[in-house]
């Protein structure tokens, strides 16, 4: 095999687990938090396999981290969708009713 090819595929599982890491953090701070750590859980686990040479296991686990954060990135814009949509509702009902004056 060619040892180009060798250091690819030692070097990207280690890039994966990275990136999954990073976007289950975003999503922790930004959307859902509850899904968001699991995908944290799962990258920081990703990049255990990959330290004992498990590429199996940290794919999958990379998998995961990918789609829970995906999942939280979902509910989180549910979430902020419902609380905006509220908030108007709210507002609006006030405004109509006289209960805030805007003068």
């Amino acid at each position: 095999m060619h040892p180009t090819k060798i250091r690819w595929r030692e070097s990207s599982p280690v890039a994966s687990t990275t990136f999954a890491f990073l976007v289950g953090l975003l999503t922790t701070v930004v959307c859902a938090w509850p899904c968001g750590i699991i995908a944290v859980i799962a990258a920081k686990r990703a990049r255990d396999s990959v330290a004992i040479g498990d590429f199996t296991r940290a794919r999958r686990l990379v998998q995961n981290a990918l789609i829970y954060s995906a999942l939280s990135l979902i509910f989180g814009l549910i979430m902020w969708l419902v609380i905006c949509w509220r908030t108007d509702v709210i507002v609006h009902s006030a405004l109509r009713h006289g209960i805030a004056d805007c003068h």
